[in-house]
């Protein structure tokens, strides 16, 4: 399990999670989010290494919030 603390907003903060193949035919990734923000918090992931690829999805956070995403991925 990895775990980012975002206490500065002023800077973009950008992170990959990179699968070990050897573990399985399939990956899945889940994406725990808590906390709360005056401001609207983006999170975008994508399959692909390209912020440009087109497969992203995008996430938004503001206020109060506890939210978790899941998915799988081949």
């Amino acid at each position: 399990m990895k775990k980012a603390f975002i206490n500065d907003f002023s800077k973009k903060f950008t992170d990959s999670l990179i699968p070990d193949p050897e573990e399985t035919d399939y990956f899945n990734y889940k994406l725990e989010v808590k906390g709360n923000s005056n401001d609207t918090i983006k999170v975008s992931i994508s399959s692909s290494n390209s912020a440009n690829s087109g497969d992203n999805k995008d996430f938004y956070f503001i206020g109060d919030f506890d939210e978790t995403i899941t998915e799988d991925y081949y």
